[in-house]
């Protein structure tokens, strides 16, 4: 059985769900991952996290691709959704990074694109 996204984030400071597109600070700093129940995007957005061990301050914005807020982020910030947990790495308000259906392997260049928008 997979957990709620809730509960997986839980305790990870920095992290929102499903907020409003307004709710977010412009220029945007951070990661925004998009995410979709019936897809294997829940794996990604674990892998995701294991690579933010390191990087606590990062903002991380989660949005599930069937919320009506999801609308307003997708237009917004130019980001788009497959279901496959499509991540965007902001830095000052520009994509530097993005990365989609990524495993283990890939953990490296999560990591380096942590890096590029540490705070």
């Amino acid at each position: 059985m997979i957990e709620p996204i809730e509960t997986v984030v839980k305790g990870r400071k920095n992290t929102f769900l499903n907020i409003p597109a307004l709710d977010i600070p412009h220029p945007i700093n951070g990661i925004i991952f998009m995410h979709t129940v019936w897809s294997t995007s829940f794996l990604q957005l674990g892998l995701l996290l294991e690579s933010l061990q390191n990087f606590p301050d990062i903002p991380l914005y989660i949005f599930d691709t069937d919320h009506s807020n999801t609308i307003g982020i997708k237009s917004n910030f130019e980001v788009y959704s497959d279901g496959w947990g499509e991540t965007f790495w902001f830095k000052s308000g520009k994509i530097v990074g993005i990365k989609k259906k990524y495993n283990r392997e890939d953990l490296n260049e999560l990591i380096d694109n942590n890096n590029m928008v540490k705070l």
